[in-house]
């Protein structure tokens, strides 16, 4: 006999956890637009010979439901030896659920006859659904015995449906790791392809923006080393003179706005850390294919200062003339440090006049880039969001990577799904205005030195926590593979604009009742309830604000 439970859309299960001890939460209302999730596990444990074979079938009375089947990854990395705190779930290598498999009917699956396997339900509810109460069932059927064994949860939807996204959403898509794991020419015809399931796949999941790689970016790379070339915008020098082709970053936006992406980052202007070099430029010179900059470029050489100079101007009015160039984000570099701090402004300095207007953004911790007027749309990293919201109170941008191991949000696969998804109502309590996150499909080693399989190696071979570097998994055919991780910030974006619906038709202070900070304490970015219950419980009070004001 199959025994089968369904659970919190925030609960991991392993494989050597106890059915017993799961149970079944209350789940909250949802509004119109928005995905319904659960989690389920199943065992088997009179099953003769290690497991039984099964089939699993969700079906709903509203939306259409999608299963699948959630897979565990070698995890050797948990978290830093030296940089931890009391939050994560296992601080032990081993097997964590991870990598989500859509499935269907027909698919063949196990139940462990010790131990359990897991499941994830979704049901996206139709934008015209009408309030009330709906049900969704999962099932799975013995194909040894025949006998079948079910679930149902209640599914209640509110009467308006979910507030647009306003929040700017960035992770970073690296497109040589889609064209070096297939084998692929670099921005061929079925590279674009592969492209497009990666990007769909990321709007799906509310990111927003789109690291354009109109030149190579100088992201992640051994100093003196390179990434395979994904240069969108073609350079041709004729005696002497400059000029630009198009016709790639063409195709590029017109794919990515396809997908519905909003807003296009533009590729890092300088090599990460400091603004040291110029990024690997190739360019058609005499007609000769030639690396006209790189790491043996400085930064402030006349000869790259004017290239640059004149390449953005350019491509501003490329941009203007699509109607897209407020739709821009510019990058000078990603987390320059205090010893930077003079190359970093130089740069900035350099390109100021060209990009007045424009937002330009960068990952940076140091609050005196913003306070002297060096970086005017800085993004911290979360755990030094406190200093810099002294300063810009509202509409702050924040970042998290590899370094924020303790106390505050992250997405290490050792870490809880709630973790993951309390940045969500952290977001909108201290009104920030957008996210930044290095690594949506990350693929390589640190300094991309070289390239691993992300089913083996979830560390990014020690470079990192397990799961830092990526949220999607590559399948088969340049399909983007969902992960648990993905999927809870999401839900962090979803709880953003369920709050919003709040506060659009009751105002703030009912919308921060909701949060139930007399009960619970202050909600910060480095102090929250950890429990998933209370998430949870914080739809809960949104959905009874709605229906019963």
């Amino acid at each position: 006999m199959i025994i089968l439970k369904a659970a919190s859309p925030l609960d991991k299960f392993f494989l050597t956890d106890s059915i017993e001890n799961v149970e079944t939460p209350n789940f909250p209302p949802v509004f119109p637009g928005e995905t319904f999730a659960f989690h389920a596990v199943y065992t088997a444990p009179d099953a003769s010979y290690l497991k039984e074979k099964c089939r699993a079938v969700l079906e709903s009375d509203v939306g259409c439901g999608t299963l699948y089947s959630v897979e565990h990854v070698p995890v050797r990395t948990t978290h830093y030896p030296d940089s931890y705190d009391d939050n994560y779930i296992s601080y032990t290598p081993g097997l964590f659920p991870d990598v989500m498999n859509e499935i269907s009917g027909q698919d063949h699956l196990y139940a462990p006859q010790t131990g359990v396997n897991m499941l994830r339900a979704e049901i996206k509810i139709p934008e015209d659904t009408k309030s009330g109460s709906y049900s969704a069932a999962l099932t799975v059927i013995s194909e040894e015995t025949g006998k079948e064994t079910a679930v149902t949860v209640r599914i209640n939807v509110l009467p308006e449906i979910l507030p647009k996204q306003k929040t700017v959403v960035m992770q970073w898509l690296h497109a040589d790791c889609i064209a070096e794991r297939y084998g692929l020419e670099a921005l061929s015809d079925t590279h674009f392809e592969y492209i497009k399931k990666y990007v769909r796949r990321a709007v799906e999941n509310g990111i927003n923006a789109l690291l354009t790689p109109v030149f190579t970016p100088p992201l992640d790379t051994e100093i003196g080393g390179e990434r395979l070339t994904v240069q969108l915008v073609g350079v041709n020098i004729t005696d002497g003179k400059i000029s630009f082709d198009y016709t790639l970053l063409d195709r590029w936006i017109d794919m990515a706005i396809d997908c519905g992406v909003e807003y296009f980052e533009i590729a890092h202007l300088f090599t990460q850390w400091g603004a040291h070099h110029a990024p690997k430029i190739i360019a058609n010179k005499d007609g000769e294919t030639v690396r006209l900059f790189g790491w043996e470029t400085d930064a402030l050489s006349d000869e790259y200062v004017s290239f640059i100079r004149q390449f953005l101007t350019e491509l501003i009015a490329h941009m203007k003339s699509r109607g897209l160039d407020k739709k821009c984000i510019f990058h000078i570099s990603d987390e320059p440090s205090e010893k930077d701090a003079e190359s970093y402004r130089n740069a900035v300095a350099s390109v100021r006049d060209v990009l007045d207007g424009y937002i330009v953004a960068d990952a940076l911790s140091d609050v005196s880039y913003y306070e002297d007027g060096t970086c005017r749309c800085p993004i911290p990293s979360t755990d030094h969001a406190k200093k810099f919201l002294k300063e810009i109170p509202e509409g702050l941008w924040v970042y998290y990577c590899c370094s924020q191991s303790v106390n505050v949000s992250n997405r290490f696969i050792a870490m809880s799904l709630a973790r993951t998804r309390i940045i969500g109502l952290q977001m909108w309590k201290y009104k920030a205005a957008g996210f930044l996150h290095w690594g949506y499909n990350f693929y390589n080693s640190q300094h991309s030195r070289y390239k691993v399989d992300p089913y083996i190696c979830t560390d990014a071979d020690y470079f990192a926590p397990a799961g830092d570097a990526f949220s999607v998994y590559p399948g088969d055919g340049g399909d983007a593979v969902p992960s648990l991780r993905l999927r809870a910030f999401y839900e962090a974006l979803c709880d953003i604009r369920a709050l919003e619906a709040v506060e659009n038709r009751f105002g703030r202070d009912a919308a921060l009742a909701c949060l139930m900070e007399e009960k619970y304490g202050e909600l910060t970015f480095e102090s929250y309830p950890k429990n998933g219950d209370y998430l949870l419980k914080v739809r809960e009070n949104i959905g009874e604000m709605l229906q019963n004001r």
